[in-house]
């Protein structure tokens, strides 16, 4: 399947997301990704096809894939940066775990920088179908720029049951401070997406203070640092 470019908008510096008409008929669940391939003729050590999680809601009228491109990035990303609208790319897709649980009550949504992506699926769903799930979103960055933070605030505003913490620059988010947050409601789940380091460390931290893996859904961003 092939996917036009309808727009390219530079959120915040370096963290641009690209919208694609959306396929007749073309279904998924906030929280999945898609696989792109953009042909290179001396790609990087990952080849030509990399997984970036869907930033849009199911309602919305495009896909949108939301990411940071640096000049340290990789061939795909920069290779990326360079398609025009009216360009094509093509994926495979949908697919991906790191879904919405509504057997729980409370939900710790934690995202490092980038890692807000899937969160914005979700949270602009539930707003959508009139859905309040018990929500506290921790938001870590180490830009003070927030990405997607006017959409945050109107959520915040409109589902009454969510909440947001920031800890951006030097204020860094520990297990420790998600740790508190799950045991200060009951019957909660956690979900970590950020870096790969991030996402890896926080999961063996809150293990070793006694949580449970079931509870804790991992999406992992390659590529990035953390710290």
């Amino acid at each position: 399947m092939k996917l036009k470019l309808i727009e390219k908008i530079e959120e915040v510096p370096n963290i641009y997301t690209f919208k694609f008409e959306k396929p007749i008929g073309f279904t998924f669940i906030p929280g999945q990704y898609l696989v792109y391939k953009i042909p290179n003729t001396a790609p990087d050590g990952r080849g030509e096809r990399r997984y970036f999680t869907i930033s849009s809601a199911p309602f919305e009228e495009t896909l949108n894939l939301t990411t940071k491109i640096t000049g340290q990035s990789s061939t795909f990303k920069k290779d990326l940066l360079k398609i025009n609208v009216g360009d094509e790319l093509e994926i495979t897709g949908p697919g991906g775990e790191f879904l919405f649980d509504e057997k729980y009550e409370n939900h710790i949504f934690v995202a490092g920088g980038i890692g807000v992506t899937p969160f914005r699926s979700m949270l602009l769903e539930f707003k959508h179908k009139h859905l309040n799930p018990n929500i506290t979103l921790l938001f870590a960055s180490k830009e003070e720029k927030i990405l997607f933070e006017e959409e945050i605030k109107n959520l915040e505003n409109v589902l009454s049951n969510f909440k947001v913490e920031y800890f951006l620059g030097e204020n860094h988010l520990t297990p420790e401070q998600v740790f508190s947050a799950y045991y200060s409601a009951e019957n909660s789940a956690i979900y970590l997406s950020g870096p790969e380091p991030m996402v890896a460390s926080f999961l063996e931290s809150l293990e070793e203070m006694g949580i449970s893996k079931e509870n804790i859904k991992r999406d992992y961003f390659p590529g990035y640092t953390w710290k």
